[in-house]
């Protein structure tokens, strides 16, 4: 959970006190809303209140060049709740979470000998959270809908944007209707969705060093239109049909790619199953939502598209998961982004409460051509085509004896190339930026309590 929001929680629950099945069927839900623990709100409502806190190594928070990294500890601690409203006809699930960073400035160290730390990792210490509101309707039912709203204030940055440790609130919206006819064996599902991306502006510090980037030039607003059909064609070998499109509207670039793909996911034993997928790309469904920075219309990016994956389960305790995967996706500045992931999943669940996983992922990302007012933005690239290389790995080890707490130990180390540069705007603000590329590993010690 990572952002400082406010979310406003609200339910609707509908009572019929009749005879009969109603009561049968409301005692039901209360029943298996006591189940779950929490402290009681009303018969089918319960509140989780938890609390993480985790203690950190992080051998570059500011996403220096390899070169010039320096490491910090952190302390991280979180504080919140969930509400949980079981129910066939409208259940709800809403959390609200606060969370502070505190870095502990093992990092600070003066390299002009001038007396003053001009690399400061103390100064990353923040207060970030978030919220989100789920809501679920006749969900065994031939047609159900949900909802899904969810906000979250953060600072880690992301190397599709930019390069650098800059505040944002990202807030998401989706809504879903689902239509299962007949025997269920055919489904129609169409997802409504947006969201929007809004970064800080410079600080007055900032602004009285002179910086010359714009981190507002990276805000950008999504969205679009999905439509999935499946069809179960045999018990274990299902047909699928996937159509997703997307607006991205950013200061330099507006793009809208259409995504359309068509597959089978198949169980060939008890514990092998595969997907297969493949499909096309439009890189434009409208040339009017197809500009560039200048105002033209963008360059043609369209490409093939698909997935494969084999997947592996032993006893129901470990599975394999392990695949490829190419898309077509929107990105700020440069309008589309050729996106090619090869993956590795790996999860394990032992006696006792004694977990393991490990996830690793490399992704090779060829970008639409930058264009428009590169100055004022945070990237420049040395020619129209940006490739960027990213290598993500996560190694934990959980210990969850009981359902309400759990401890535990992760190894996260991430590998970031790209053939751009990040705008660092003035010499004096080298900690905020990285250039070509970073190597980032930590280490995390966890614990979670919930009551």
């Amino acid at each position: 959970m990572r952002q400082l929001a406010s979310l406003l929680l609200f339910s609707l629950v509908l009572t019929s006190p009749q005879e009969g099945w109603a009561q049968r069927a409301q005692q039901k839900t209360a029943d298996k809303a006591a189940a779950g623990g929490g402290i009681r709100l009303t018969d089918e409502a319960r509140l989780h209140p938890f609390v993480q806190a985790a203690l950190a190594y992080d051998n570059n928070p500011n996403l220096l060049p390899m070169s010039a990294a320096v490491g910090d500890a952190l302390l991280i601690v979180e504080g919140g709740g969930e509400v949980f409203v079981p129910s066939e006809t409208l259940e709800m699930r809403a959390r609200l979470a606060l969370n502070y960073n505190h870095y502990m400035g093992l990092g600070n160290s003066d390299t002009d000998g001038d007396g003053v730390d001009d690399i400061q990792t103390d100064s990353l210490s923040a207060v970030k959270g978030g919220g989100e509101l789920q809501l679920l309707g006749n969900k065994k039912r031939r047609l159900r809908w949900g909802l899904a709203l969810r906000s979250n204030r953060v600072d880690d940055p992301t190397p599709l944007v930019v390069g650098s440790r800059t505040g944002r609130l990202y807030t998401t919206g989706q809504l879903f209707l689902e239509w299962r006819p007949g025997g269920q064996a055919m489904g129609f599902k169409l997802q409504p969705n947006g969201a929007y991306d809004a970064y800080d502006g410079l600080s007055a510090a900032e602004r009285e060093q002179g910086a010359t980037y714009d981190p507002t030039a990276a805000n950008s607003a999504k969205y679009g239109l999905r439509f999935d059909y499946d069809w179960r064609l045999f018990p274990r070998t299902q047909f699928v049909l996937n159509n997703s499109w997307s607006v991205s509207e950013s200061k330099d670039a507006t793009s809208n790619p259409l995504n359309s793909e068509i597959g089978l996911m198949g169980q060939f034993t008890p514990q092998l199953s595969a997907i297969v997928a493949g499909g096309y790309a439009m890189s434009s469904l409208f040339s009017s939502l197809n500009k560039n920075g200048e105002g033209k219309e963008a360059e043609d990016t369209s490409t093939f598209i698909g997935q494969v994956e084999v997947r592996y389960d032993e006893k129901r305790n470990t599975t394999t998961r392990v695949g490829y995967r190419r898309a077509l996706l929107p990105a700020a500045f440069h309008g589309t982004m050729q996106n090619n992931q090869l993956y590795f999943r790996y999860y394990s669940r032992f006696g006792r409460g004694l977990r393991t996983l490990f996830n690793a992922q490399y992704d090779f990302r060829v970008f639409g051509a930058l264009t428009g007012e590169k100055l004022n933005t945070l990237i420049k690239v040395g020619g129209d085509e940006r490739i960027d290389h990213q290598i993500t790995v996560n190694a934990s080890v959980l210990y969850q004896p009981k359902r309400n707490w759990l401890a535990g130990v992760s190894l996260r180390p991430d590998f970031v190339n790209t053939s751009a540069t990040f705008n660092q705007g003035t010499e004096e603000e080298p900690e905020y930026a990285a250039e070509t590329g970073y190597l980032r590993l930590m280490l995390m010690f966890m614990f979670e309590a919930k009551l």
